[in-house]
């Protein structure tokens, strides 16, 4: 629930900030980040900025895989 929120207030902040346009056309869901962000704002300044709001959301992600990793390790430590 908190990387949306991250990735969506990076980008509004650029937005208000006139670092890149608002969003003009809806993207289907699957559309790979860069493209995607291209295609919804028709800025080219809106592909870095995509790139960064992912490595947001993996940064806000990243404890739980380390948590996730580490008990899948122990489980299978405990199995041999």
């Amino acid at each position: 629930m908190t990387a949306p929120i991250v990735s969506m207030s990076i980008y509004y902040l650029a937005m208000k900030l006139n670092l890149i346009g608002a969003v003009i056309a809806q993207v289907p869901w699957p559309t790979p980040v860069g493209i995607g962000a291209f295609l919804g704002t028709a800025d080219l300044k809106a592909v870095p900025l995509s790139i960064v709001c992912a490595l947001a959301a993996f940064l806000v992600y990243w404890p739980f895989i380390r948590r996730y990793d580490k008990q899948l390790l122990e489980e299978e430590g405990t199995e041999a």
